[in-house]
């Protein structure tokens, strides 16, 4: 699916993408992170991806409690943050995902408070 996509969050556990030829509801929880490129957004999940056209802002939005938008291409969902370094993220399963220097401390004071939540 390659549409540009329309995004609904009603109860913070699944985002509703409506495109122009479906309608595909997301689990939150397995949206491990969203990467951009270009006019399009790569949503990466527990099981398998999905290519929208889209952007980051406009992905999180609504669910910001759970993502860490790290990158001006880049968001993770925070539950799937093995460690987080100066220049990048860990994830659980191995991936790097990189922090930029001016969404460095917003991120880390981010991560820090849902941790503590």
């Amino acid at each position: 699916m390659r549409n540009t996509a329309v995004f609904e969050t009603n109860d913070k556990k699944t985002k509703k993408v409506f495109s122009e030829e479906n309608i595909q509801i997301l689990e939150i929880k397995d949206v491990i992170y969203v990467e951009s490129e270009g006019h399009y957004l790569h949503i990466y999940m527990v099981e398998g991806q999905m290519i929208i056209r889209s952007k980051v802002k406009e992905f999180i939005e609504g669910i910001e409690e759970v993502f860490l938008h790290s990158h001006q291409s880049f968001a993770v969902n925070m539950a799937y943050i093995k460690k987080f370094g100066n220049n990048e993220i860990e994830l659980k399963d191995g991936r790097k995902i990189p922090v930029s220097r001016s969404k460095f401390k917003e991120s880390k004071e981010k991560l820090i408070k849902y941790l503590d939540g």
